[in-house]
């Protein structure tokens, strides 16, 4: 079984202050991912190619599976500020169901 938490992260601009924020999902134990299927469907809800689909999740936008350790796989989402905490609940979810629609058990560590 998968546990999937999440946590915000600050973005830092070198010429600016950051008027977003990030989130970070970690699963564990680690999982072997496709990092477009990974984009795809915590940005757009789906696994095929989504360059037609206009738009992301409310608040959400630059998603990236940033890789595993012996430890955890960790996904990046970029998120607007104002949006954290409700970005972190739809990206567990989100994440969740991801893994269930690839044959295996998860569940919220939060």
């Amino acid at each position: 079984m998968y546990k999937v938490s999440a946590r915000e992260v600050g973005i830092f601009h070198h010429n600016r202050e950051a008027d977003d924020t990030g989130v970070i999902v970690s699963i564990k134990p680690p999982i072997n991912l496709v990092p477009e299927v990974v984009t795809n469907y915590l940005t757009y809800g789906i696994l095929q190619d989504a360059e037609s689909n206009q738009g992301g999740s409310d608040g959400t936008f630059g998603v990236q599976l940033l890789g595993s350790t012996e430890e955890a796989t960790s996904i990046y989402a970029g998120t607007v500020k104002d949006c954290v905490e409700g970005a972190k609940e739809e990206l567990i979810g989100s994440t969740i169901e991801l893994i269930e629609l690839l044959g295996a058990t998860a569940v919220s560590a939060e």
